[in-house]
């Protein structure tokens, strides 16, 4: 059973008895609304809703005393998954192969999150399924991964990257 909150902060249900305080201020509130199940977890086929349009991921993946570590990244989306890449050799590649699991939320360039976090889980992929994902990267961050593709292969970095597919939790 599923449940749509208009306050987020307080969790109060939405009722369909007489106005709402959102009613007042408009039906464009009324739209983002979002989705949460019993848990107060986002439910999974909406969960990745809240990335459409955006640039960039809060990607959180925690170490092993269980500290989160909150990184920016680009990331393209197909069928419930999302896609990042990574160096080898990254924090947060250690921190995936260790435990799969992450929060993700929309945010800017700086990583200053733009709504809310959702709770995934993110693996390591290889072989058709990464390069189909660099390639969905490519595309969306056309011109600037190529650049940066450019600048890799020179430094002999292109060989040392991972795709990430991360999926709701």
């Amino acid at each position: 059973m599923t449940i749509v909150y208009k306050n987020l902060r307080t969790k109060r249900p939405a009722t369909t008895e007489g106005p709402t305080a959102l009613d007042e201020i408009g039906p464009a509130l009324d739209a983002r609304a979002l989705v949460y199940d019993r848990a107060g977890l986002m439910d999974s086929a909406a969960s990745f809703a809240a990335l459409d349009g955006r640039k960039y991921l809060n990607l959180e993946s925690y170490r092993r005393s269980g500290t989160g570590v909150r990184t920016p990244v680009w990331f393209a989306s197909a069928d419930a998954k999302l896609y990042v890449f990574t160096t080898t050799d990254s924090g947060k590649a250690k921190r995936i192969r260790n435990s799969g699991a992450v929060k993700l939320a929309p945010c800017d360039a700086r990583g200053k999150t733009a709504g809310p976090w959702i709770d995934a889980h993110a693996e390591i992929v290889t072989g058709d399924e990464a390069d189909a994902g660099l390639r969905m990267i490519g595309r969306k961050y056309r011109p600037w991964k190529q650049v940066l593709d450019l600048f890799a292969r020179f430094r002999g970095h292109q060989h040392k990257r991972i795709v990430l597919a991360i999926r709701p939790g």
